[in-house]
């Protein structure tokens, strides 16, 4: 008894030396652990820094969890944030939202809301114009899922007229406003039942574009698990008088866009 009470003694002490070496390894990071952001990434390690992340800490339903997303960039040629990406590891496909910028929005500051299938950490990588890519990720606890819950919602129903709101008139010297926007339409993930328990056909928004006076400020791409009738936020700071034209296309080919004036103040 003696000799084996002295071999766990020198099992324990050998773990404890070894720095707990015996436990089990912890999971590694959303960012290494998820085929879909390393991809992004491209040898690039994350710098979890200068992005803030807004997120609420419970959600009682996934259907439609606001994210807010705030990165520090002067948003000049030389000094801005040229992509964002937004993860949710936990849901059947991993990409949420994807965002490509333009210096003339003036600040790298969005609004949205997404579905989380499940309770899990939300990942947002954000890329600087040097090559940095800067990160931030929150846990959500989910109580509903966003993504497989059963739909009574038509599924093929036409998109609707957009909902866009601009400042009248945007603040001078590059300052910048908020532009509001919002289509309806069901974003039907593929993954959810309909009444009749029978899955239903995916179809979503792909694609989103916002141009200034002909060029575009902001594309994103928009995947399963935005929510239904999507809203997106976002800054702008034009320069002078101008057209702002949103487009959205649907998976279909379907198409909706908006056009408004834009003024800035003398």
């Amino acid at each position: 008894m003696r000799v084996r009470a002295r071999g766990w003694l020198c099992l324990f002490l050998a773990c404890g030396l070894a720095g707990w070496s015996c436990a089990a390894p912890a999971d590694p990071p959303v960012w290494k652990a998820v085929p879909e952001v390393r991809d992004w990434l491209n040898g690039a390690e994350p710098q979890f820094e200068h992005l803030h992340l807004d997120l609420p800490l419970v959600s009682e339903e996934g259907m439609s969890v606001p994210l807010a997303i705030d990165v520090t960039s002067a948003m000049t040629p030389d000094d801005s944030i040229v992509a964002i990406r937004v993860f949710a590891a936990g849901n059947p496909q991993p990409e949420v939202l994807d965002l490509t910028l333009d210096p003339r929005l003036g600040r790298a500051v969005f609004e949205t809301r997404i579905r989380l299938d499940e309770s899990q950490t939300v990942l947002v990588l954000a890329r600087h114009s040097d090559g940095r890519v800067f990160a931030a990720e929150q846990a959500v606890r989910v109580a509903n899922s966003g993504c497989l819950a059963r739909s009574e919602e038509a599924f093929d129903a036409p998109m609707g007229e957009p909902r866009v709101a601009v400042p009248d008139p945007f603040p001078a010297d590059r300052g910048h406003g908020e532009v509001r926007s919002l289509i309806l339409h069901p974003m039907e993930t593929g993954f959810r039942e309909g009444p009749d328990g029978e899955p239903l056909p995916r179809r979503i928004i792909e694609d989103f574009s916002v141009s200034l006076d002909g060029e575009i400020v902001l594309a994103a791409r928009f995947h399963a698990a935005m929510s239904a009738n999507p809203y997106l936020a976002f800054r702008l700071a034009p320069e002078q008088d101008g057209e702002l034209v949103l487009r959205w296309l649907d998976e279909t080919g379907e198409e909706r866009s908006a056009t408004r004036t834009v003024r800035v103040v003398d």
